[in-house]
């Protein structure tokens, strides 16, 4: 391995490591953000996740499962998390309880992270 592509990729990580940790230091000069500035934070932090995971995966899923697939999965990524916020129960602070009720409400959390990163790991060893 040539030492000039691991100093490149040293000092390319570097840089994105330093350019993480200057974007996080505003967070150090306030002392309280507003919900509404939370609540824009996450949305367009949840934006950006969602863009890179679809322009990443759109041409290995055309690949292999052509145009019908593509919305297919496109109309997937939007009603799943829909689907699932309106019946798995859950609690929201400001708003309470939401989804059907049920006596295991406590336990769906633990259950659905270990199913997202089981499939998550799974996706990642394959």
């Amino acid at each position: 391995m040539s030492t000039e592509i691991v100093l490149t990729g040293f000092f390319s990580s570097l840089a994105a490591g330093l350019a993480t940790g200057t974007r996080a230091l505003p967070v150090l000069f306030t002392k309280k953000a507003s919900d509404l500035l939370f609540k824009v934070i996450l949305g367009f932090s949840a934006g950006v996740m969602q863009a890179a995971n679809a322009f990443s995966l759109i041409e290995p899923a055309f690949d292999l499962n052509g145009s019908l697939g593509i919305v297919f999965g496109s109309i997937l990524r939007v009603l799943a998390p829909h689907l699932i916020h309106r019946f798995v129960p859950h609690f929201h602070p400001a708003l309470g309880a939401k989804g059907l009720s049920s006596k295991l409400a406590k336990f769906y959390p633990f259950v659905l992270s270990h199913l997202s990163h089981f499939n998550v790991s799974k996706v990642g060893m394959n």
